[in-house]
């Protein structure tokens, strides 16, 4: 299955990239939506990826069966579109390929008229590993994240009303966006030192990284239960091994480390720059600051990640931001543009490397000779985490 993953996950990197550059050189309609299509039709045949799959695959196929209590602890925008694609029969792969669609749909709307971007965040996407490896272990909260993304527009331009009906949509899909509410305030702030000064910036992630060792953050916030009650993750609390961090940082964090501090150091240009094409990437860039200390500070504590996982996230689009700033201005500016690049594919291959133990490897759901094998990875990922 290796070679079967890599030769998919690439086709799946070229047909979304091509089809992006022929959405913005010819502004086809037709294409943007066939990357959209090709993404989530791809994403919705694979089997056995993510250690929530089967329990995914074994909610729905028995949905029917479920009691009132089990269906309605779940949010009510995944209750109706389950409750709509089981009534009328639909196959699994199809109602995965729907949710694939309206996650990738609200990531990449606010491009629509900028599709220039399109290429990078396609590349992105997949590259980061946050595709791959997250939408079945996360796949409401990965919706609620682009419904987050989408909502941005309206922090910019001061919609507030907008912006709540956004984010009640995005929290009925996953409860969690609740915390997302007050994010809209942030635009109260644009001109302080808080969102402006570089420095600062730097300093707050080199902080976030020493409290990692220190560990006195972590250890409060793993001692309050009631986040995780809060959020959704309250049958999480007996498992000590998906709530630790990890007080340690390996060859790519530290590669990643210089490209956030890279897009730190550029921010104010990158600020102009995409001002002057009417796109306002200072909210983004904010959240994906408060997601990079978050990184640091809970760092290998699945379920506390996933707390952070709306901020965390947005280094899909700031790293596809950064990668067309770099490769549209100045030659020296060549240099960060192929060592990001570099970055973001040697993270690629390195999960396609362990694509066995983080049940990435991609089998289609036909391909039932491969399913057993699906289940022991899935099986041996639930065990070791």
């Amino acid at each position: 299955m290796l070679f079967q993953s890599i030769v998919v996950y690439a086709l799946l990197i070229m047909l979304m990239i091509s089809f992006s550059i022929l959405a913005y050189r010819n502004n086809s309609t037709k294409s943007y939506y066939a990357v959209l299509l090709i993404f989530s039709l791809l994403f919705g045949m694979r089997y056995g990826v993510g250690i929530d799959f089967f329990s995914y695959q074994n909610m729905y196929e028995n949905w029917n069966n479920l009691a009132p209590l089990q269906k309605y602890s779940l949010e009510p925008a995944f209750i109706i579109l389950t409750e709509i694609c089981t009534k009328i029969n639909l196959p699994l792969f199809v109602y995965f390929s729907i949710l694939c669609f309206i996650q990738i749909y609200f990531l990449f709307k606010p491009f629509r008229k900028n599709m220039y971007v399109l290429a990078y965040l396609s590349f992105t996407f997949i590259a980061t590993g946050i595709a791959i490896m997250g939408y079945m272990n996360v796949i409401r909260q990965s919706i609620a994240f682009s419904i987050f993304f989408w909502s941005i527009q309206y922090i910019s331009n001061r919609k507030l009303m907008k912006y709540i009906a956004a984010i009640t949509l995005a929290v009925c899909f996953h409860k969690s966006a609740i915390i997302l509410y007050p994010v809209y305030f942030i635009t109260y702030f644009q001109k302080t030192f808080i969102c402006n000064n570089r420095l600062f910036h730097t300093i707050l992630v080199f902080i976030s990284i020493g409290l990692l060792f220190v560990g006195v953050i972590q250890d409060s916030f793993l001692s309050n239960n009631n986040i995780l009650l809060w959020i959704g993750y309250e049958h999480y609390t007996y498992d000590n091994s998906i709530l630790q961090t990890s007080k340690s940082l390996g060859i790519m964090d530290f590669l990643f480390l210089i490209v956030n501090l890279l897009v730190i150091y550029l921010s104010r240009q990158m600020l102009d720059f995409y001002n002057k094409k009417n796109i306002n990437i200072q909210i983004i860039y904010i959240t994906f600051l408060f997601g990079v200390c978050s990184d640091y500070l809970f760092n290998g504590s699945l379920i506390i990640q996933r707390f952070f996982l709306y901020f965390s996230n947005m280094r899909v689009i700031i790293y596809a931001l950064l990668l067309y700033y770099l490769f549209s201005t100045s030659i020296k500016h060549k240099i960060y543009y192929f060592f990001t690049l570099i970055v973001l594919l040697l993270h690629f291959a390195r999960i396609i490397y362990y694509s066995s133990d983080n049940t990435s490897q991609y089998a289609f759901f036909f391909q039932y000779e491969y399913h057993n094998m699906k289940e022991k990875q899935v099986d041996k990922a639930i065990y070791q985490r």
